[in-house]
């Protein structure tokens, strides 16, 4: 709560619930790097696979979760079998 100059208690303006978009911009990075790791000789059999295992982690996941955020907590949202949050 607020007080204003003349003694009058403001109740403060409520957030606005948030939900943040899917963004698969770490999907794409990750991807390029495991494409290049992938093609060097001896490392694509070593650190390649772990890249690209965690690359296609990252895409999914990014379809398949959301961050909501309200005035007092925050939330991880799945999607179900249908596509709905």
């Amino acid at each position: 709560q607020m007080v204003s100059g003349g003694g009058k208690v403001e109740a403060e303006p409520a957030l606005p619930t948030v939900v943040i978009e899917p963004d698969f911009k770490l999907a794409a990075i990750t991807t390029a790097l495991a494409l290049v790791l992938d093609s060097i000789p001896y490392i694509q059999f070593i650190l390649g696979p772990i890249v690209t295992l965690l690359a296609v982690l990252f895409a999914v996941q990014t379809t398949r979760i959301r961050f909501k955020f309200d005035e007092d907590s925050f939330e991880l949202l799945s999607a179900g079998a249908d596509g709905e949050l």
